[in-house]
């Protein structure tokens, strides 16, 4: 471009300009372009209103109920998630000895309760009576009390069901949904990371199903949801999943940490957050609960380890 003021040239690689005019052309573009790169670069490191746009559409899920406030699957902690503004829920659900709908994401208490030994060796009564979770005196919420909070908030669900060979159990599971009205084909998502499961989780009534998966070809399989788990997220595959109509979640962490997700390049629909106050901090989304003086974003690292203390190898840690 080209400015003239009475006879002077001040364009940047204008024709007719003389010497000292190019040469202050290329020091004003010079700076511009530093001026524009820092910005950029604040836009990808820096504060959370330059970074947050653009990702205002991406979900932020509580993984395991928003395990960084509290211990994962307590109803302080699922609590404590809706009021910051999380805009979905994810939690995970085994089963007792007495065929009770639990939320704990190990086969065994030993991890986040003071008890030990495999869950479905333990009836609730038991359960309750003699355990409680690490870092606060919970008990281990059932499946029907978690329900009951996270439905009144209204946000959506995504139930994570871990293998059982039992197709009343899984029945029992999808009534428990319906009783909560949340079995809409829209509230509630049942993912699994078997296929087979996932069909006996339709067969057993279940209207909205997601496949977690850590394998290429899982981005061809064809479900309302897919959940990349410590798996690469290429643009193309996010895309075309998105063009066949498919919601393409991934967890945080597992090739995909905060900052990857404030660049912005992945596509991805939804995050399921480890660090869900600090997810929202950084997207300019966090709400402070009434009562509570605000709260610093953590500082980002690009190296971060996965901060679900979980194997980043098959999908233990999902």
């Amino acid at each position: 471009m080209r400015e003239r003021a009475e006879n002077s040239c001040t364009c940047s690689f204008a024709r007719g300009c003389d010497g000292r005019s190019r040469l202050i052309g290329w020091v004003r573009t010079g700076v511009l372009m530093a001026a524009a790169a820092a910005i950029g670069l604040s836009a990808t490191l820096g504060a959370a209103p330059a970074r947050a746009a653009g990702l205002d559409r991406i979900q932020i899920i509580g993984h395991r109920g928003g395990n960084d406030f509290g211990p994962e699957h307590a109803m302080s902690t699922m609590q404590h998630s809706i009021d910051v503004g999380a805009g979905a829920i994810e939690i995970d659900v085994r089963f007792t000895s007495d065929n009770v709908p639990v939320l704990m994401h190990d086969w065994t208490l030993d991890r986040t309760t003071d008890c030990a030994g495999p869950v479905n060796a333990i009836t609730l009564a038991d359960l309750h009576a003699q355990c409680r979770l690490d870092g606060v005196p919970e008990q281990v919420a059932t499946l029907d009390q978690a329900l009951a909070l996270l439905a009144s908030s209204g946000m959506h669900i995504y139930l994570h069901v871990k293998q059982t060979n039992r197709d009343d159990l899984l029945r029992m599971l999808v009534r428990t949904m319906e009783k909560y009205d949340i079995n809409d084909g829209e509230t509630a998502t049942t993912i699994a990371d078997s296929e087979k499961l996932l069909a006996r989780l339709a067969e057993a009534g279940s209207q909205r199903l997601g496949l977690v998966f850590n394998q290429p070809n899982g981005w061809t399989a064809n479900y309302p949801v897919l959940v990349a788990y410590n798996t690469p997220l290429p643009r193309e595959q996010v895309l075309a999943a998105q063009r066949r109509g498919i919601l393409v979640l991934a967890v945080q962490d597992h090739l995909l940490t905060l900052p990857g997700l404030l660049d912005g390049v992945s596509g991805i629909d939804g995050y399921m957050a480890n660090h869900l106050d600090a997810t929202l901090q950084h997207l300019g989304r966090f709400k402070t609960p009434d009562g509570q003086p605000p709260v610093r974003p953590r500082s980002l690292s690009r190296n971060a380890p996965p901060s679900d203390h979980f194997p980043t190898t098959g999908l233990d840690g999902a």
